[in-house]
């Protein structure tokens, strides 16, 4: 949103190069703490609760923690400075995994879960 601002209020014309640079720059590094560093570390904390709560199945703690692996390669482009397909191909595969696949499987997980609960007899 920042850079649309900026944009709008400038001009990309009254731009130079090195504000131009520093924009792009930040906000690849915005895009990398946030979205991929932060997902990563949100769904393998949650995983690590799964695993050491036992009240949804292991194999999603495992997925979870897995899913840090990808992310983390993603944002590896800040250790050479340099960003390639590589880190967008993992950062897809990260993002893909944690909103499409680990975050519904753990609530159809917790609404079976809950439902089991539920049709269980009270003693």
């Amino acid at each position: 949103m920042v850079v649309g601002d900026v944009f709008a209020l400038t001009g990309i014309e009254g731009l130079s190069d090195s504000a131009l640079e520093t924009i792009w720059t930040t906000g690849r590094l915005l895009i990398v703490w946030v979205f991929h560093l932060a997902t990563g570390m949100w769904v393998a904390a949650a995983s690590v609760g799964v695993l050491r709560g036992r009240a949804l199945p292991r194999w999603l703690g495992w997925l979870g923690l897995a899913l840090l692996i990808p992310q983390a390669v993603a944002a590896s482009w800040l250790l050479g400075g340099t960003m390639n397909e590589l880190h967008d191909a993992a950062g897809g595969i990260g993002q893909i995994g944690a909103f499409l696949v680990w975050i519904p499987a753990v609530s159809i997980a917790m609404l079976r879960h809950r439902r089991h609960e539920i049709s269980r007899p009270q003693h």
